[in-house]
């Protein structure tokens, strides 16, 4: 908790989102952020005296403030050694398992028969997102962003591009 909300006379947490689809989603037109996540937490704090102040960020400024402690909340952090240092983890809400898919050009459907292929290719992935527990996508460490990511299909000089 920042001091500001510590010795507020209003208890306001300060609290960060990001489109995180169905978990959290920002309609373009209007940037009103919505859905189940933004919700309970919203009741969460509520039950405990505070409000949420909502603020749109990229979640590298976000976890940057999580530990300047300039930021009270921010949803959706995976646990990893470094961030334990600086972030209260409240454990999971709820299990979601999702499909994992593979994106490849027309013609080239056969380019992954095997988890072996994946070992030979060029593969496009978010940065920072973790995708296939215990394989060699566990996290991808590519300095990239989803734009960055698209010119590179684009361009054809990404393989398979990855999505979940």
């Amino acid at each position: 908790m920042t001091p500001q909300a510590a010795f507020s006379a209003e208890k306001v947490l300060l609290a960060d989102y990001r489109p995180r689809p169905p978990e959290m989603v920002v309609d373009e037109k209007t940037g009103h952020f919505s859905r189940p996540l933004i919700d309970i937490l919203e009741e969460a704090a509520h039950k405990v005296g505070y409000s949420i102040k909502w603020r749109q960020a990229p979640f590298q400024r976000s976890l940057k403030e999580l530990e300047l402690g300039v930021i009270d909340v921010v949803p959706r952090v995976v646990l990893d050694e470094e961030r334990k240092a600086f972030v209260a983890y409240l454990g999971p809400i709820g299990y979601q398992e999702k499909d994992i898919v593979f994106l490849v050009r027309k013609g080239q459907e056969n380019l992954i028969s095997s988890y072996e292929d994946l070992k030979k290719i060029t593969i496009g992935v978010k940065q920072d997102a973790f995708y296939l527990t215990g394989s060699i996508l566990t996290q991808a460490s590519e300095k990239s962003s989803t734009g960055w990511l698209t010119r590179l299909w684009q361009t054809s000089l990404l393989q398979v591009g990855l999505t979940r």
